[in-house]
């Protein structure tokens, strides 16, 4: 499944690495036509951080509780 674009997820993860998952947000940019859908990016972009190390709680940190924090949600 390809996102659309070239994309060095060992780059990504060791940028993630560096500045601690509490900081980091994931999201795709994608929804544009001739783009695969934001739902298969993420997904995409979720399975090659796991395959680098990253456990399902950090994922969900960056997925989900990051964000929100950001927004005043939580």
């Amino acid at each position: 499944m390809a996102i659309g674009c070239p994309v060095c997820w060992d780059g990504l993860a060791d940028a993630i690495r560096a500045t601690n998952v509490e900081h980091n947000v994931l999201d795709t940019g994608l929804g544009q036509p001739g783009n695969a859908d934001p739902i298969t990016g993420l997904d995409q972009m979720r399975h090659e951080l796991a395959a680098r190390g990253f456990s399902r709680c950090e994922l969900r940190a960056m997925m989900r509780d990051n964000p929100a924090r950001l927004l005043g949600l939580t």
